[in-house]
């Protein structure tokens, strides 16, 4: 479900237990609906807010979502004074009156109407004043109640049947479906609530079916990937990237090809981190052999995003290293996040869709910013990682990187063929000494070339110096002595290096 409307002061939460509740309390509840072309979308609902008004005790959805990458900050922004609040849709709500439970939607006067508490045989209409809607009643009846089970649980269980007072031959209509309401552990089937509400002609009924929960100590079904999981790569595996960039100044596009293959992979508990040789089939020119590059992941800077709520928001850095200013903290709009099973291997692939238009949490003045100069798209997925990444600049242009194939594991998507003529890269080996070092490092390989970017990141992930090189040395002074990760910048080659700063 999407867009909540119901907007006032949230008092002080205040926990009410009930039986036969849609969706109790601090309970993640995972939903899958079927889609076209064999995939699922999952959906995840944790009502894990109440507050009570005019005698209404109102039940907020993903107030303390999985991604906590606002830190300190959290409480200030995620309420409804909040310009994130403001601005964008938020997951909905539900208004608890007596014994009904209501749900508003924008495109109709009247809300949605459920009664948990019904007994087999009472009737109930919802009615929607939508213009455009294909019916305008649909009747919910109760029609048993027994012991049924699901994901390994027990439970008593009311269906509930719908019965719509008209639809077009070609739309999907509500009676195909049921809900199902458990006592203990919520709603196990149901049809979204905006449906009942806004249902134009070519819009279809459709159900979401239970396909995980996670109680206090218990967890039951469906588990969402972790961060590891969207990095699933291992030596001998192969990429195979098409990037095209194009501007928006002159009309052209330019596109280059890059075939990766993978060499050593190091993993841990915070961290990622890819070594792998490059060939590089630039959009004029001869291919180029780039050896021993590396590709840094953390946790700190994307964790947080990809752990976030399906269709609501995450909070952390840029990905994949979080290379921009430590202080602040970017907001990424998550899309769906959607299962299909590998027809070869029987495994289950999920992908992710992420998009921020650059707006920052400042986490020392606890405020939202909006940067609109540029947008950031990413997908990633459980099979081969990242697999798209776009940036737009607005009125420069874009570019964007997607997979054209790869090879994981010993299975194959796509093409991964280079058939052209490799020339080895002839730049210099960039070589950093000494290691550990107390005031001053020095870069070999960089003497003759200005304008080599480099960042320093700390053991936990936050940038604490960035800037451009003048020459082949860097002063260290100000940092604290302990493990540091240096990135040099220089064209198309990005190498990483363990720093190691001595008192």
């Amino acid at each position: 479900m999407r867009t909540l409307l119901l907007l006032c002061c949230l008092c002080p939460s205040v926990v009410l237990a009930w039986d036969w509740d849609l969706f109790p309390y601090g309970q993640k509840t995972w939903y899958r609906e079927v889609l076209k072309y064999g995939k699922e979308r999952m959906s995840l609902f944790v009502m894990d807010s109440i507050a009570i008004r005019d005698s209404r005790e109102i039940q907020y959805f993903n107030r303390n979502p999985l991604g906590r990458g606002a830190g300190s900050c959290y409480a200030g922004i995620i309420d409804n004074s909040s310009p994130l609040f403001k601005n964008h849709f938020l997951p909905d709500s539900l208004v608890r009156h007596g014994d009904s439970i209501l749900y508003y939607h924008g495109c109709s006067a009247g809300p949605f109407y459920f009664f948990p508490l019904a007994k087999p045989g009472k009737s109930w209409t919802v009615t929607s004043t939508y213009w455009w809607n294909s019916f305008q009643q649909i009747s919910i009846t109760c029609e048993s109640e027994g012991v049924e089970s699901f994901l390994g649980i027990t439970d008593s269980v009311k269906v509930f049947s719908l019965m719509p007072e008209d639809s077009f031959p070609p739309q999907i209509p509500a009676s195909r479906f049921r809900i199902k309401l458990s006592k203990y552990h919520g709603l196990v089937d149901f049809v979204p609530f905006f449906l009942f509400l806004y249902h134009p002609q070519y819009l279809d009924f459709t159900c979401l079916y239970l396909a995980g929960l996670e109680a206090p100590g218990v967890q039951y079904g469906f588990r969402p990937p972790g961060f590891h999981d969207y990095f699933p790569l291992n030596p001998g595996d192969i990429l195979m990237w098409k990037f095209m960039e194009h501007s928006d100044l002159t009309g052209l596009t330019a596109t280059d090809y890059f075939r990766d293959s993978i060499v050593h992979v190091v993993r841990s508990a915070d961290s990622v981190c890819y070594f792998y040789d490059r060939i590089w089939l630039p959009a004029s020119g001869q291919p180029v052999l780039l050896t021993g590059q590396q590709m840094l992941y953390l946790r700190r800077a994307c964790g947080h995003v990809f752990g976030t709520t399906p269709n609501w928001y995450g909070f952390g850095h840029t990905i994949p290293s979080g290379s921009l200013d430590p202080g602040h903290v970017y907001i990424w709009h998550s899309g769906d996040l959607c299962r299909e099973i590998d027809t070869v291997s029987q495994d289950s692939i999920h992908s992710y869709f992420l998009y921020s238009e650059t707006e920052y949490i400042d986490t020392l003045s606890c405020q939202i910013h909006d940067d609109d100069f540029f947008t950031v798209s990413i997908s990633v997925n459980t099979f081969s990682g990242v697999s798209l990444v776009v940036h737009t600049v607005k009125i420069l242009g874009w570019d964007s990187t997607f997979l054209m194939g790869c090879r994981v594991s010993g299975r194959q998507q796509g093409s991964i063929t280079l058939s052209v003529p490799v020339i080895p890269a002839t730049e210099k080996e960039i070589v950093l000494y000494p290691v550990p070092a107390s005031n001053t490092v020095f870069i070999q390989g960089t003497d003759h070339v200005a304008h080599t970017a480099y960042r320093i990141w700390s053991q936990t992930g936050m940038l604490v110096m960035h800037g451009v090189l003048s020459g082949n040395e860097l002063n260290i002074s100000d940092l604290s002595s302990g493990f540091y990760i240096l990135s040099i910048e220089r064209g198309s080659i990005r190498k990483l290096f363990k720093l190691i700063k001595k008192t």
